[in-house]
């Protein structure tokens, strides 16, 4: 062990430039990707990112509902960068690569500290850089937790290292604490730091493992604090318990992760349940082999290096493997991440032992090192950057997935659902169906396959799917909320009033986002004017007109006067608001309506409407059967006795 140490000399500069320089060629091309995945729920679309200023440290209360996972801390960072950038994706990516960059930069460091030699640090560090199995983690924006979390360790492991050496520790010790802390609050997989700094004290600062020790015990505590918020915080999974996997299959998942980390083959952003988890027996052959591969090489190996490194991998994978317990999810590429720290060192130093064998082929072995480092580099380089490109948007991203995993439903449903958003129906329809094979029971596919027929308004095709959608899922307003439409648009009036009422009822004790309660109040306006009830239609286009962001003045003056019986002050303001809008406002329109039959007809004004509504109904039903001239006729008698309804010039547009 030296007796200074710093974090960086003079010498390591043209190394940090060069690993810059790799880390740029290898992720610049993500600042152009968008938001994928999880990125609109769990970020553009929380509440807690489009909550006010006020709300900034909300995040950091356990009992905060709505919280998938305990990250205060990256969500507090990301709220920052929320309120800057907004909801646009590529300065998130941006940030993203420059985290990922001095990661790099802070793991030479570490590297170098740990086996006292600048090229093999290089090469180690070059090697995380390029690695293809953290593509996952600089690609996608709510990756952005292990991202931040791997800053912060590999920060706190370099401080520690320097504070070994100091005889005056406090001020290190601060910032360690602090940056431990950071990464305990921004990804769980930090509580690992304590064991790994054993492991590392046992390995190369035994003299001050008594110190290490010591350490350890507060960052125990804490971890196990944090632990125990995490379990207050975060919302139960929406999974089922898993099934018991079998000793082969655990051992070959976790040799497949292992294995992830030095061969980049059978990549995947997804984590299929245990329960679809089938390996082939070739697959359980493979586990095997490289599990006695990877035990051989830690009892063989006398070099502490080796020891060392591979210890940390098993370590790190431990928590995310089935060794221990059940898990509902198998793997994902960015649990990965913290173990391929020790991965990348151990690979650099067994490219270093194999130069040697160049002495019995009489190549130098420093030109042979340098040779087969440079080309393991471009491999992994051009890999990463290939794989990284279906990380560029959910279609990009469910198409890989869903040649990988044909056979799983969720999947299927949300490669159809990316389809649907390109406008790419009738492809979307064919994976919907095919999610609706593979699991009948779901709702979400009957939902889908409604939402796509009812975008191309294919109304009645889509109301078989919806009813049996509401048989599986009858607690559901959403898909009561899709039967309502399919009802209306084939004109079955009473039908979607009676499911309209349905969703009123199923969301009274909901706590609903203003976008969720505007849907729902919209409904119930439409369905009670079509059922010619004016009372209720003004309250619930009312209701629903005062959560939008954006009230013109007249229409709100209006509202108010209709709400008063002021029926003609109300139609001027709605004939204003009419006239000085360029596009079709069809809820004004049938405000204004209501309002003149109010005015005209009083308490008889329902049942005008009724008959107005009747015509239109028998309108459409003719327009079905293809009987343009009695459609015509029907609604001509109806205008004469309503000639203010908006329907029926709609209708005879139609015609």
């Amino acid at each position: 062990m030296a007796h200074k140490k710093n974090l960086f000399r003079k010498t390591d500069y043209i190394y940090i430039f060069l690993l810059i320089v790799i880390s740029l060629l290898t992720t610049s091309q993500t600042a152009t990707f968008g938001f994928v995945w999880d990125d609109n729920d769990f970020f553009i679309k929380h509440s807690y990112f489009n909550s006010g200023w006020g709300c900034m440290f909300d995040v950091f209360n356990p009992l905060r509902p709505n919280q998938p996972i305990y990250t205060p801390l990256t969500s507090f960072i990301y709220f920052i960068f929320f309120k800057i950038f907004n909801a646009s994706s590529m300065p998130y990516h941006i940030i993203n690569i420059i985290i990922y960059t001095l990661t790099c930069i802070l793991i030479y460091k570490f590297y170098h500290f740990t086996i006292k030699n600048n090229g093999i640090a290089f090469v180690g560090a070059a090697i995380f850089t390029v690695l293809p199995v953290h593509t996952e983690v600089f690609s996608w924006i709510c990756a952005n937790g292990y991202l931040l979390c791997g800053l912060f360790l590999m920060a706190a492991l370099n401080i520690f290292i320097v504070m070994l050496s100091k005889k005056s520790r406090v001020f290190y010790l601060t910032l360690f604490f602090f940056f431990y802390i950071a990464a305990l609050l921004s990804q769980p997989a930090a509580s690992l730091l304590p064991l790994l700094l054993l492991l590392y004290g046992y390995c190369f600062a035994w003299r001050r493992f008594n110190f290490t020790l010591k350490l350890s015990i507060p960052m125990f505590i804490l971890s196990g604090t944090i632990f125990v918020l995490s379990k207050i915080a975060v919302v139960p999974l929406r999974f089922t318990n898993p099934e018991p996997l079998e000793l082969i299959t655990k051992i070959t998942l976790f040799a497949v992760n292992v294995s992830k980390l030095f061969i980049p083959w059978n990549l995947s952003p997804l984590h299929p349940s245990s329960q679809n988890l089938h390996y082939p027996q070739a697959f359980s052959l493979y586990g095997i082999f490289f599990l006695i591969l990877f035990a051989s090489l830690f009892f063989i190996a006398n070099n502490k290096i080796y020891r060392f490194t591979l210890l940390w991998i098993f370590v790190c994978l431990l928590p995310y493997s089935h060794l221990l317990f059940n898990s509902p999810i198998t793997t994902a590429d960015r649990y990965l991440y913290f173990a391929s720290v020790a991965a990348s060192l151990l690979t650099a130093c067994i490219l270093f032992k194999l130069s040697f064998y160049g002495n019995y082929i009489l190549l130098n072995k420093k030109r042979i090192f340098i040779l087969v480092s440079l080309l393991t580099i471009i491999f992994y380089a051009f890999t990463t950057h290939s794989y990284s490109n279906i990380w560029k948007n959910n279609l990009s991203l469910w198409k890989h997935a869903v040649i990988k995993y044909p056979c799983d439903d969720t999947i299927n449903l949300n490669y159809a659902y990316s389809l649907a958003e390109n406008d790419k129906n009738e492809e979307s329809l064919y994976y919907y169906k095919q999610g609706m094979k593979i699991n009948p029971l779901a709702s979400r596919s009957y939902n889908g396959i409604v939402k796509v027929l009812q975008k191309m308004h294919r109304y009645e095709e889509s109301l078989p799917y919806s009813v049996k959608a509401v048989k599986i899922s009858p607690d559901d307003w959403k898909v009561h909320q899709l039967l309502v439409k399919a009802y209306f648009m084939t004109g079955a009036y009473d039908k979607a009033n009676r499911e309209a009422l349905i969703t009123s009822e199923k969301t009274a004790n909901q706590n609903l986002t203003p976008e969720e309660k505007i849907q729902v109040y919209q409904t119930l306006s439409l369905t009670s004017y079509y059922n010619a009830n004016i009372d209720r239609f003004v309250k619930y286009a009312s209701a629903y007109m005062n959560l939008l962001p954006i009230l013109p003045s007249e229409i709100k003056q209006g509202l108010n006067f209709h709400e008063q019986k002021k029926y003609k002050k109300a139609s001027e303001f709605y004939i204003l608001y009419l006239k000085s809008s360029n596009q079709e406002t069809p809820d004004i329109e049938r405000l204004l309506h209501a309002a003149q039959l109010s005015e005209t007809y009083g308490e008889k004004a329902d049942t005008v409407l009724f008959s107005t509504i009747q015509s239109i109904k028998g309108a459409t039903e003719q327009i079905y059967r293809k009987n343009s001239a009695k459609a015509s006729d029907l609604l001509e008698n109806a205008q004469k006795k309503d000639p203010y309804s908006p329907e029926i010039k709609f209708m005879r547009k139609r015609l």
